[in-house]
């Protein structure tokens, strides 16, 4: 008996052993990983943003799709959509349709900080800070039609682009509307805001990045799908970091004291998709109403329901990637056959 728990203790010790060495491999590779997967665009005022895009293979794309992520995330958390876009270019013999970019907002990932430290960054800020980027491809590639992609505070701040410069189409995922940022009658932040600054504040001043050193880095939801171990550490290194961390709370910040300016403006005929999951509770029917007041804005408007098997954040998972992609591939073919430069194999379905 004695024998059989000696081997019991050292079946556990070696587990455990494996288990840390693991832990520590990970956490090298995260802080070995330093050099930005994609590249640097410079933006004016010698500031530049980190930007990983599916460039057309043999011909100038037809459509600029910019993907805008939500509070303090990552472009990396689009990999799998862009990657499904320029696979449906691939099948269909339609390389060249699509430029899709995805792009870390000043201070989150690889993205250097936006000067002011700790100053609230409101969503009009962060609109500018797109156009901003927009323009800078415009003179890098030549001009071309947009279409902005927001999930969450992502859509917040690409309705406010919208409102800055032309765009060609807007397409909203589970997007953040202002009414629900606060409790009900008054101007104070809703639970869910104050807890998500708690969190920020504590990774702005290097408990996350602590956290990370003693008990390992967490698995990062969205680029574990794609990514190779190499990057995944990365870039679960950088979100821990306090660089991003602040980032996120000036994000926070400004969406508190900023997020009603951002106006319901008419949008006339454009093209607006907004993906959203069936409502269930209480809170999610009041988010629906305001989909739906949303939608109203234009003529050409679809709700388009999220599927349950890939939740609230489609990019994350790859049937989710898929759906999104086809959807906006479809609408990128929409947007060039009303311009009268759209392939005329192309014979995709209603966007």
């Amino acid at each position: 008996m004695a024998g059989n728990k000696d081997a019991g203790t050292t079946s556990t010790s070696t587990s455990t052993s494996t288990s840390t060495s693991r832990k520590w491999a990970t956490l090298r590779r995260g802080i070995a990983g330093g050099k930005a997967p994609g590249r640097m665009v410079p933006v004016g005022r010698g500031r530049r943003l980190h930007v990983i895009d599916a460039r057309p293979p043999q011909a100038r794309a037809g459509v600029r799709v910019v993907a805008v992520a939500s509070a303090g995330t990552v472009a990396l958390d689009w990999a799998g959509v862009l990657s499904a876009l320029a696979a449906l270019s691939d099948e269909d013999g339609r390389a060249g349709r699509v430029h899709a970019l995805a792009y870390d907002r000043a201070g989150l990932g690889w993205s250097p900080a936006a000067p002011g430290w700790l100053r609230p960054r409101t969503p009009q800020e962060l609109a500018r800070e797109l156009v901003e980027l927009v323009e800078a491809l415009d003179r890098e590639d030549g001009e071309l039609p947009v279409v902005l992609v927001g999930h969450s505070l992502g859509g917040l701040i690409a309705r406010a682009a919208a409102g800055l410069r032309p765009v060609a189409g807007l397409v909203l995922l589970e997007p953040t509307h202002a009414q629900r940022l606060y409790r009900p009658g008054t101007r104070e932040p809703d639970r869910w805001v104050r807890a998500a600054i708690r969190t920020r504040m504590a990774g702005a001043v290097g408990v996350r990045r602590l956290q990370a050193i003693t008990g390992g880095l967490p698995v990062h939801e969205a680029p574990a799908a794609w990514l190779p171990p190499d990057l995944q550490a990365a870039t679960a290194w950088r979100l821990c970091g306090p660089t991003h961390q602040a980032a996120g709370l000036r994000e926070l910040a400004g969406l508190v004291t900023g997020g009603q300016s951002v106006r319901a403006l008419p949008l006339g005929d454009l093209p607006l998709r907004v993906f959203a999951a069936e409502p269930q509770t209480r809170a999610e029917l009041e988010g629906a109403e305001l989909d739906r007041q949303l939608l109203a804005l234009s003529t050409d408007s679809a709700l388009i329901p999220l599927p349950k098997a890939v939740g609230t954040r489609p990019h994350y998972n790859p049937h989710g990637a898929k759906l999104l992609a086809q959807r906006l591939d479809r609408l990128a073919g929409l947007i060039l056959d009303a311009a009268g430069t759209s392939d005329p194999k192309d014979t995709a379905g209603p966007a």
